[in-house]
C-alpha cells in the first residue's frame, strides 16, 4: 500500500508510459521539471499525453491478413495511420506509434518501412520537441497509401523492409 505513494524510479515512469528513459528524461527537461529524479505516480498520465504516446497494437487490433507476416504488420499499422487521419503536416503522430507494443522484430522493419514511404514522398517525417513525428503527406497520397495498404501491392523499395527479414 505504502509503495503506491512512492514516486517511481526512471526506469519505472518510462516502462509505464512506454518509452525510453532518455525520453522522459528530456521531457522532464523541455517541461522544466529536470531536477526530479523520481516522478510522482500522477505524473505518468500527464507526461504520455504530453508526450503524444499512444498504444495502437492492442489485443483487439485486427491484423491484415498477408501470406507475409510482416508485411501484413506494416499494412496494418499503415492503415491505422490513415484511419486515425495523421494525413498533413498539422495532423503528425508520434512515429512510434506505429509500432509500439509490438516485438524488436517487427519494429524495426516498421521503422524501416516509415523510412522507405518518406524517401519515395508519401510521408512527411519531422523532428519536434515531442520526438519524431509522422504523417501520411497529403490526402493525393493518402488515397496511394491507402491503396497499397488493401492491395498490399508496394513500391520495390518498400517491400525489401520485409523481404530482408522473411
Amino acid at each position: 500500500m505504502l509503495d503506491k505513494l512512492k514516486p517511481l524510479t526512471l526506469g519505472e515512469a518510462a516502462r509505464q508510459i512506454g518509452i525510453d528513459p532518455f525520453e522522459v528524461v528530456r521531457l522532464l527537461v523541455q517541461r522544466g521539471e529536470a531536477k526530479h529524479l523520481r516522478i510522482p505516480r500522477s505524473k505518468i498520465s500527464e507526461l504520455r499525453e504530453f508526450a503524444g504516446v499512444e498504444v495502437w497494437w492492442t489485443p483487439d487490433v485486427a491484423v491484415v491478413e498477408d501470406d507475409n507476416h510482416l508485411r501484413g504488420r506494416a499494412r496494418t499499422a499503415l492503415g491505422m495511420l490513415l484511419d486515425r487521419e495523421h494525413i498533413g503536416k498539422d495532423a503528425v503522430t508520434r512515429v512510434d506509434n506505429l509500432w509500439r507494443g509490438l516485438p524488436l522484430r517487427e519494429q524495426g522493419v516498421l521503422d524501416r518501412v516509415v523510412e522507405a514511404l518518406a524517401a519515395e514522398g508519401m510521408l512527411y517525417l519531422t523532428r519536434t520537441e515531442r520526438g519524431l513525428q509522422v504523417a501520411v503527406k497529403n490526402k493525393n497520397t493518402a488515397r496511394s497509401l491507402r491503396k497499397a495498404v488493401k492491395t498490399g501491392a508496394f513500391a520495390a523499395s518498400v517491400a525489401e523492409c520485409w523481404e530482408q527479414q522473411a
